[in-house]
């Protein structure tokens, strides 16, 4: 597996603080921005303007009030090795700041008052501001290639999931990195990214309107989806526009009624199901195309799912899917693995699992359907082992049947206070609350005489003018075993 590289971040260096040492207490109103040229700020006593001739460093006489050394003409022969500023070579350093200070009066003022130049400044913070956002720079170059490199790492191991994880997390992936994850996330099922990484990183130049052009800002970082080496992309593009124009087409009358069913605005028993599937084959008779004819099957397949009809009809709308509209498979695939699971076809749905895991290796979807296959072949004990490593490796909403399928497990295997423990945990959170986790609550709670179980359970039902299934009083009365209520693996409540 690739690893996940982790870059560190960029610290924002600061200066250090002695930087800052000359300036941090000073008036900003006193400081004198000035060449280093000789000249004296004007607040300087008038006995220094007098001695100082444009910045020539004029030596101090015995008049100054001791500010330098009085050097005259007559001592300069027996002075010539005498200690003279660093700076300016003339005056000898003001010994008074210690015996080792190698500036001058004068020099000291001017480096005080002005410690930097004002372009000096900019050129530092320039300097400083540039150098921090080309590292910074570099840091996000080098997060977004490990990012790459670990991405088309994944890929060769087969795990597209966390290939596509790695490439989000990168503003521009180019458009040949795309063209790569078009088919990789066609073939996952994932429509809405293979919408996004064509639109974002290919254009189509035909479908410019006549006067018009695309300009150097349009094309940038794209490729033109009509050449030659983009022929892929460009049947990917047409084929999905086909099939959404269809879908668009024949998923109202489908959408006439699922919401309403969604939100319980309409009842499943007032659902004209009849006379939605006969209209669906009218629409049948008149499809010009095998493509067509497999979108309407799929929506036959899912008014019947939503409706809640048996397992074997809604497998052979999936069987029908299949044989129409193969390049669709990520269409029908995961209900055709299910559905063949409940109607006991479990050579279909053993090969349905192999080929996801072909198309991903870390499929969770694999590993639920096997764990479920499991359980339908009554081998409880590899079952439960595989949902409770579905839960450890998954965020804890994200499958919520794996918990519902242990409570099954158990309750099969006659382990009832375990099968209580998960019907509690499924109860009392929203996530996990469905009608089966409700009546399975009720009937373990009478079953292992815990108090209150059943009238909370009932109570719950109530409060949406529902009642608790007959199936469940039957089953408490002893009138139903657990094989009866569960028969060849389907859960069966009245």
């Amino acid at each position: 597996m690739a690893d996940n590289k982790k870059i560190d971040k960029l610290e924002e260096e600061t200066l250090p603080e002695d930087t800052l040492d000359n300036t941090s207490e000073t008036e900003y109103d006193d400081i004198v921005i000035e060449a280093f040229d000789g000249d004296e700020p004007k607040e300087e006593s008038e006995n220094e303007d007098e001695n100082q001739n444009e910045g020539e460093g004029i030596p101090a006489t015995a008049e100054d009030d001791g500010e330098g050394i009085p050097i005259t003409a007559e001592d300069e022969d027996e002075d010539d090795n005498a200690e003279l500023c660093i700076l300016c070579e003339k005056n000898p350093p003001d010994k008074s700041y210690g015996e080792d200070y190698d500036l001058c009066t004068q020099c000291r003022k001017k480096l005080v008052k002005s410690p930097i130049r004002f372009k000096g400044i900019l050129a530092l913070v320039s300097v400083l501001v540039c150098s921090f956002w080309g590292l910074l720079f570099l840091g996000t170059q080098a997060d977004s290639l490990n990012a790459i490199i670990d991405g088309y790492a994944y890929l060769e191991e087969n795990k597209p999931e966390s290939a596509l994880y790695n490439f989000s997390s990168v503003s521009n992936i180019g458009w040949k990195t795309a063209a790569k994850l078009v088919d990789v996330c066609y073939n996952l099922g994932s429509m809405d990214n293979v919408n996004h990484l064509i639109s974002t990183y290919f254009y189509d130049a035909n479908a410019v309107e006549e006067g018009d052009s695309l300009t150097w800002t349009d094309k940038a970082g794209q490729s033109n989806i009509n050449a030659p080496w983009n022929k892929n992309i460009k049947e990917r593009y047409d084929f999905m526009t086909l099939v959404n124009e269809h879908g668009t087409t024949y998923s109202k009358l489908f959408y006439e009624y699922y919401e309403g069913i969604y939100y319980g605005s309409v009842r499943i028993e007032d659902v004209p199901y009849d006379d939605i599937i006969k209209q669906y084959n009218d629409m049948l008779g008149k499809a010009e195309t095998d493509l067509e004819k497999g979108i309407i099957n799929y929506y036959m397949l899912a008014i019947s799912s939503v409706c809640e009809k048996d397992a074997q009809t809604q497998y052979n709308y999936c069987l029908k899917i299949s044989e129409l509209a193969p390049e669709c498979s990520w269409l029908y695939r995961e209900n055709m693995i299910d559905l063949a699971i409940r109607t006991g076809n479990y050579d279909v749905a053993t090969q349905g699992i192999a080929d996801m895991r072909k198309l991903d290796s870390e499929s969770v979807y694999a590993d639920l359907y096997e764990s479920i296959l499991f359980r339908y072949q009554g081998k409880y004990t590899e079952a439960i082992a595989g949902f409770e490593a579905l839960i450890e490796t998954i965020s804890e909403h994200e499958i919520y049947e794996a918990y519902y399928e242990i409570l099954l497990c158990h309750f099969m295997a006659g382990n009832y206070e375990k099968a209580y423990e998960y019907a509690s945990l499924c109860f009392n959170d929203e996530y996990y609350l469905t009608y089966e986790t409700i009546y399975f609550y009720a009937m373990l709670s009478e079953q292992l005489g815990m108090e209150g179980g059943y009238k909370a359970a009932a109570d719950l039902l109530a409060t949406n003018k529902e009642k608790l299934s007959p199936t469940v009083d039957k089953y408490i009365n002893g009138e139903i075993t657990a094989e009866q209520l569960i028969k060849n693996g389907e859960v069966v409540f009245e």
